[in-house]
């Protein structure tokens, strides 16, 4: 089929129909009859082509590119969200690990250690006992400690002695188990 030149209107809607279709700009530019058409120059049609992606006569190329743009800010912008919500409940999964200095007006370095929680547990303890007993005097309860070391003929130091290793063995053992 022989390529016509169109003649339906003005040279600018001559040039939309030529590439409305990929067909008939082929056709228009292989055809040795293009020189003779009055109708449409090539000028025509390289405006035409220039006008087609702008407004609303864009194609659907372009408005899939667009459509993929968006869609990938959407995602990047969803990653974000996601990353910043993990490490939120990575956060509240133990709170303790990721304190500040600025939580608490004692001065403890954190996060705390195991180290640290036994030896406030021990002199809370401490404190607690005592108070304890400060009430009793204040009720008007005395109270009064006596430890009773039984006489041997080794002397009298040998059981203190060994009760001192004893405990002091022990501390040693509990230090080590909460420094490893």
């Amino acid at each position: 089929m022989a390529w016509t030149c169109p003649t339906s209107g003005d040279n600018a809607a001559n040039a939309r129909a030529i590439i409305a279709t990929d067909a008939m700009f082929f056709n228009w530019m292989n055809s040795p009859a293009r020189q003779a058409c009055r109708n449409v120059t090539a000028n025509d049609v390289f405006q035409a082509m220039q006008t087609r992606g702008t407004g609303s006569s864009s194609t659907q190329i372009a408005d899939l590119n667009s459509k993929i743009t968006g869609k990938k800010k959407d995602l990047e912008t969803k990653t974000l969200e996601a990353s910043i919500a993990k490490d939120r409940a990575s956060m509240n999964s133990r709170p303790e690990l990721t304190a500040n200095y600025y939580d608490g007006w004692f001065p403890l370095n954190r996060p705390m250690k195991r180290v640290t929680v036994t030896v406030l547990i021990g002199i809370s303890t401490f404190f607690l006992v005592i108070g304890f007993f400060l009430i009793l005097n204040l009720l008007g309860i005395q109270t009064s400690f006596s430890v009773y070391v039984p006489y041997s003929e080794m002397g009298s130091s040998k059981p203190i002695m060994i009760l001192l290793g004893i405990i002091v063995v022990l501390l040693g053992i509990i230090i080590y188990n909460y420094m490893y």
